[in-house]
């Protein structure tokens, strides 16, 4: 089951309306984000690199740092949104 996506943070809802964000395409990537964080809330890095079927590499690894802007050690649906 994937919830459908609501939106209750409103700095997320700024950023993707500056970005040109439509809702449907929001939605489109609520739903992969969904599928990929295992309802924790964000995304695991064992988690992203299942999902896409990727090594754990330096590489990876590192990438995926790049993409966790808040240093947390996961990405939330802004950070997924923004870095895909």
């Amino acid at each position: 089951f994937i919830p459908p996506y609501r939106p209750t943070n409103r700095n997320w809802e700024l950023t993707f309306a500056a970005l040109g964000w439509k809702r449907r395409t929001i939605e489109k990537f609520w739903k992969i984000f969904c599928k990929i964080n295992r309802s924790s809330g964000a995304i695991q890095l064992e988690h992203f690199l299942d999902f896409f079927d990727l090594d754990w590499t330096n590489w990876t690894e590192r990438c995926f740092t790049y993409f966790d802007t808040t240093g947390g050690g996961d990405i939330d649906f802004l950070e997924f949104m923004v870095s895909v």
